[in-house]
């Protein structure tokens, strides 16, 4: 599972995360999620990217997901993310019908609106784990 880390907002030059992998470093492994509190945010893989939290110069940060503090804290900017938010727009623009039969299809108990919404928020929620938050 990725975990998440954040960096002063800014001129980065100078700092280089270590690389388990040589050469170039793909999308899967590194992701930015966007920004807030004058800060980037971004998702990566552990198992390829190794990250130094060192160098007070650029303030970066890994969060751990299973501390408290952490956890609030990026459930305090997760909103705040614009890539974020337009990752799981286009998970929630997949329900293909108006929100009217939505609300009927609920109302009534309709299976396949139910196991659709299901299914999306599963992917949603997952989407969201698996970034690190």
């Amino acid at each position: 599972m990725n975990k998440i880390y954040s960096h002063k907002k800014g001129n980065m030059e100078g700092w280089i995360p270590e690389t388990r992998l040589e050469g170039f470093v793909d999308n899967h492994s590194f992701k930015q999620l966007g920004d807030a509190d004058d800060k980037e945010f971004f998702s990566f893989d552990p198992t390829v990217i190794t990250l130094s939290e060192q160098d007070e110069r650029f303030e970066v940060k890994v969060y751990d997901a299973a501390n408290e503090e952490d956890a609030a804290y990026l459930k305090s900017v997760k909103d705040k993310l614009w890539v974020l938010r337009q990752e799981l727009n286009t998970i929630r623009s997949r329900v293909a019908v108006d929100l009217f039969d939505v609300l009927t299809g609920l109302a009534v108990g309709d299976k396949y609106t139910i196991d659709t919404l299901t299914a999306l928020k599963k992917e949603h929620d997952d989407f969201v784990k698996n970034l690190g938050f």
